[in-house]
């Protein structure tokens, strides 16, 4: 939707003192008409400090909790980023030292989604053909596309993108893909027994 831009300054009084010239130097620049319609929000900078990223606390200390409150679609975007010019290896040092989950904590992420699978689908069990039952279901479809991700030791890319990606993975991605497809056509008793094959799966 539209293109992202990680500048990495490596001390924070950095940022500090150049990004209001970076920034106007930026808004100065002219493209021709047609770079606008690349993407959906055209063509746009904005500065952000890493210091008030989640992501930076990550990067100086790798505990239990800071891998769990971690925005994941940043973690994905980051890691996949294209380097276009980084000569002291700052980028490069940061996406291996965090280019996927460690054993222990994606555990913990894949126990907490089928948890939170058992509950909704009980949910959508209890209750009847409507609004609150779409809800659950597809609360419960997001964390089954997490798990297909997981599998494959990739981060879960932003929820607009994950569905689309899906089918890109493996088989099984695909075959979740084109199940969930015909899933929202189905009547309620078919969608709970989608989710509970799914979850068995």
């Amino acid at each position: 939707s539209d293109l992202d831009i990680f500048v990495i300054f490596p001390k924070h009084k950095d940022y500090l003192k150049y990004h209001n010239k970076l920034n106007n130097l930026i808004e100065s620049i002219k493209y021709p008409d047609y770079f606008y319609k690349i993407c959906d929000k055209g063509i746009r900078f904005e500065f952000e400090s890493f210091l008030k990223s989640d992501l930076l606390d990550l990067v100086k200390n790798k505990s239990c909790n800071n891998w769990l409150k971690q925005t994941e679609w940043l973690l994905c975007w980051f890691v996949n980023s294209i380097t276009i010019y980084d000569p002291e290896k700052i980028s490069e040092e940061i996406k291996k030292d965090l280019f996927f989950f460690p054993k222990k904590i994606l555990q913990i992420k894949i126990n907490n989604n089928i948890i939170a699978l058992l509950k909704y689908s009980k949910i959508m069990f209890l209750t009847g053909d409507n609004y609150v039952f779409n809800i659950y279901f597809f609360k419960a479809f997001k964390k089954l596309l997490d798990l297909i991700f997981w599998n494959e030791k990739l981060y879960v890319p932003h929820p607009k993108w994950s569905f689309y990606l899906a089918e890109y993975i493996n088989q099984i991605g695909k075959r979740f893909h084109e199940d969930l497809l015909s899933a929202l056509h189905y009547t309620r008793k078919n969608k709970i027994l989608f989710i509970k094959e799914w979850i068995n799966l």
